[in-house]
């Protein structure tokens, strides 16, 4: 069977939780529309890349992503919702028989046949996909990340800029000056911050072995990412522009007043 490309095209995503509002008084099983039940695919998709294993140690993050807490997050469930509008015949045919059966919201993450259906309709090709998602990944995250209300971007990009057009070894040049800069940084979060920076000022044609990276730092690390934007941000403006401070809303942060995530409910389908 021939792969081919993702064909992008507009889609009607439901959030989880109006999904999830809309039905859980409702104790007969329900058979939802059919955007609700891509978007729900959509995000056990990303529940599954990120995620090793559905058990009480990752619950957390689970919610996160259904409920669609994090911005960096919801990127995933994005490309996943994509290679549900592409696929073929045979899984089309699947996917229509999993989308006329009765559910109950709060059990949808822990159907087998459903997570098959993902694994093997979706999972099971990103390791040909790859380079398409982290594609997709950075030219989404680079425009949240460099969010030009939240920037006041100076001289120092046009010069960054410069040194890319002009030195072979400008990729390297900056990861250096971002480590030395900010030792406490891991390897793969210096990749990250000069990939997304890249893409956004400086992309080229060659650039596959980039989306290649992104994608394995991302599928294994982005919840770990999520957790240090905030100092990612300020790392790459001690590099762009010394004098800003951050107006950060990439990271969605609680205050003692918003709803916790409902891990309960995730609760309440577990067998």
């Amino acid at each position: 069977m021939e792969l081919k490309v993702l064909d992008f095209k507009e889609f009607n995503h439901i959030e989880y939780k109006k999904i999830e509002s809309k039905y859980e008084n409702n104790p007969n099983p329900v058979t939802f529309t059919l955007d609700e039940f891509k978007s729900i695919v959509s995000l056990l998709f990303s529940v599954q890349y990120h995620t090793p294993e559905v058990s009480e140690e990752h619950l957390h993050n689970i919610a996160g992503i259904l409920y669609e807490e994090y911005p960096i997050v919801n990127i995933t469930s994005k490309f996943g919702r994509q290679m549900i509008e592409n696929l073929d015949n045979d899984y089309l045919d699947w996917m229509d028989s999993l989308s006329n059966r009765s559910y109950h919201i709060s059990e949808m993450i822990f159907n087998e046949e459903l997570n098959d259906f993902v694994h093997l309709a979706l999972i099971d090709y990103m390791i040909i996909r790859k380079f398409e998602y982290g594609k997709f990944f950075l030219n989404e995250w680079s425009k949240l990340f460099f969010n030009l209300d939240g920037y006041s971007l100076s001289m120092n990009v046009a010069e960054i800029i410069g040194v890319f057009r002009t030195k072979e070894d400008a990729f390297k040049m900056l990861c250096d000056k971002l480590l030395k800069k900010n030792p406490d940084l891991s390897g793969y979060e210096v990749l990250f911050l000069a990939f997304t920076f890249k893409e956004l000022f400086y992309k080229s044609d060659k650039d596959s072995i980039n989306y290649a990276l992104t994608n394995f730092i991302v599928r294994d690390k982005i919840h770990e990412l999520n957790t240090r934007i905030d100092i990612l941000k300020l790392s790459m403006i001690k590099e762009i522009n010394p004098n800003q401070k951050t107006n950060d809303n990439t990271h969605n942060k609680k205050n003692n007043n918003d709803k916790d995530i409902d891990e309960e409910g995730l609760n309440k389908g577990k067998v």
